[in-house]
């Protein structure tokens, strides 16, 4: 669990967002709200037969009418960083010795790094974010069980519909909201495993 010292919050980022704490891929906000996200595939709906649309419609409606707690369905639009990729293939020039394939990975590498520079390349991410608000006397646990229990809802519906999900863990919520925030930031930084350790060791 990762928590914020209380004399940071003011100043903190996270806290600005109302952010209490991200565990076991649950994200705790003010006023005991809780919060799992989904990360869900997109189907070409274009490229399907009537058959095929007319049935991922009556699933998708079907979803609709069988949940009775509050969801969110976010699109983002978010900018491919190619950095790394670029990178790798500057390694891959280090060890290759063929001439021929050190000419094409060396136009390939400038082909990409001008096209970055000239464009924004782009990906999208879907994503499905399932809320519950606990009560008074509710434990985590409770929670967790609580919000598996919508979670085997939802999934059911999106597997009728052939779209492919899954949770997004504690690490990757907090990527999330760090592209979100300061992506620059997490570009030089990435949140590791060691990097939670060290938020819990020193701020819970």
């Amino acid at each position: 669990m990762l928590s914020l010292p209380k004399k940071s919050r003011v100043k903190s980022s996270r806290y600005q967002i109302q952010i209490k704490s991200v565990r076991d891929g649950v994200l705790e906000l003010p006023d005991r709200e809780y919060r799992v996200i989904l990360e869900v595939s997109s189907i070409n709906f274009e490229l399907m037969s009537r058959d095929e649309q007319d049935m991922v419609i009556l699933s998708f409606m079907q979803l609709l009418t069988s949940i009775n707690f509050p969801i969110q369905i976010l699109q983002r639009a978010r900018q491919l960083d190619l950095d790394e990729y670029i990178a790798n293939y500057k390694k891959r020039l280090e060890v290759e010795e063929d001439e021929i394939y050190k000419t094409q990975i060396n136009g390939y590498v400038d082909f990409v790094t001008e096209l970055v520079k000239t464009n924004k390349i782009l990906t999208r991410q879907f994503l499905l974010v399932i809320t519950i608000k606990a009560n008074d006397n509710d434990t985590f646990e409770m929670v967790k069980e609580r919000l598996a229990n919508r979670i085997t809802i939802i999934e059911g519906r999106l597997d009728a519909m052939g779209v492919g999900h899954q949770m997004l863990s504690s690490l990757e919520i907090l990527d999330l909201f760090g592209s979100f925030y300061n992506p620059e930031m997490l570009k030089r930084q990435p949140i590791t495993d060691k990097t939670m350790e060290m938020l819990f060791d020193n701020y819970v």
